[in-house]
């Protein structure tokens, strides 16, 4: 009894590695592509779902993960590999970054591990967004290897979706830290605009509740948001006249309570994660207080999904700020995926822009 008193004590210790707070050995790790992809082949090897996520992702869909053998610093004469995957009649080489993307050089040299293997053989390049800057976007491998793009972010998708079939807390540690080390790199368009049109749930939505909510096929990870208005009562009131920022997105059926109520958990994890980098400074003390505000905004702005509906993408907002002058847009409806720089949209000089 004794001695079962002194463990639960010792579970109250707080434990801290170069300043960081340390929530389970993966926080253990070094920041960087060695530490994301230790603890990536880790999780896979701990969890079934994840492993057949994670073979989904890269194409593979005809290998069991139990038939997995996955290998760490693999060398060899063409180099050390990041993580290898192996099983049946599938071969997979991960070259992962931290931030920006795999050199061709590199891919090069671990494709040569490829050729001489049968069965269907991937290369991937594991990196931060945008994939439009990667070297090797328009590079072909030779005959039968296969290329494949994944961000650490479409990790964290398949994580948050294996989640809901995997409790295994691994899953959660290994979400909390690609987010810390990715940090900045997880977005791949600076400001995101849609269109929205006035007085409708959108509006009230992005007013009261810190949320907007669109169709699935808008997969951009913006760092900003801005509505620009439409059908306004005042021709004045179109246009661009507030930008968010974007502290958390993902995808839910809407009034799918179990699903709204996981999302927000996932959001208000990120956020205090944030919270908590900051908050030994000074000068911090009025933005973590903002901070913590925030998830109790957006489950102001959950309650307010009244309409059934099938899975849409959602973004978690910061407050809106408003702009020093509106921007008004010359053209019909905004595309899917249209994007600005925060600079275009702050400083003022163009009042109009094309979509």
């Amino acid at each position: 009894m004794a001695m079962e008193l002194v463990w639960m004590a010792a579970q109250q210790c707080y434990l801290s590695c170069f300043g960081r707070p340390v929530r389970s050995v993966l926080h253990l790790l070094d920041r960087n592509e060695n530490g994301l992809t230790y603890a990536l082949g880790y999780a896979i090897q701990q969890s079934v779902p994840l492993s057949r996520e994670f073979l989904r992702l890269l194409g593979c869909h005809h290998t069991r993960p139990s038939h997995l053998q996955l290998s760490l610093q693999e060398r060899s004469e063409e180099g050390i590999t990041d993580l290898e995957l192996h099983g049946g009649h599938v071969h997979v080489v991960v070259e992962a970054k931290k931030c920006g993307w795999p050199q061709q050089r590199q891919m090069e040299q671990y494709e040569a591990k490829l050729l001489d293997l049968e069965g269907q053989r991937v290369l991937c390049a594991l990196g931060a967004p945008p994939i439009c800057l990667s070297p090797v976007r328009d590079w072909r491998p030779k005959t039968g290897v296969v290329l494949r793009h994944l961000r650490w972010l479409d990790v964290l998708e398949s994580l948050r979706r294996t989640q809901r079939l995997d409790s295994n807390p691994v899953l959660a540690d290994l979400a909390s830290l690609i987010r810390e080390t990715i940090a900045m790199q997880s977005y791949d368009r600076e400001v995101l605009v849609r269109d929205m049109r006035w007085g409708t749930e959108s509006t009230e939505l992005f007013f009261d509740g810190n949320i907007y909510i669109c169709q699935p096929s808008e997969r951009t990870e913006p760092l900003f948001f801005a509505p620009c208005f439409t059908n306004a009562p005042a021709r004045v009131h179109n246009g661009i006249h507030y930008f968010s920022r974007v502290y958390y997105r993902t995808a839910f059926p809407r009034r799918d309570r179990k699903a709204a109520k996981q999302a927000l958990a996932e959001a208000s994890a990120a956020i205090i994660a944030k919270a908590n980098m900051i908050r030994k400074r000074k000068t911090a003390k009025d933005e973590v207080r903002y901070l913590e505000s925030l998830p109790e905004t957006w489950e102001r702005g959950l309650r307010m999904l009244h309409k059934p509906g099938d899975q849409h993408a959602v973004f978690f907002l910061g407050t809106p700020i408003p702009l020093p002058r509106p921007v008004y847009k010359k053209g019909r409806m905004i595309p899917v995926g249209f994007s600005m720089s925060l600079e275009q949209l702050m400083k003022g000089n163009d009042a109009v822009f094309n979509c």
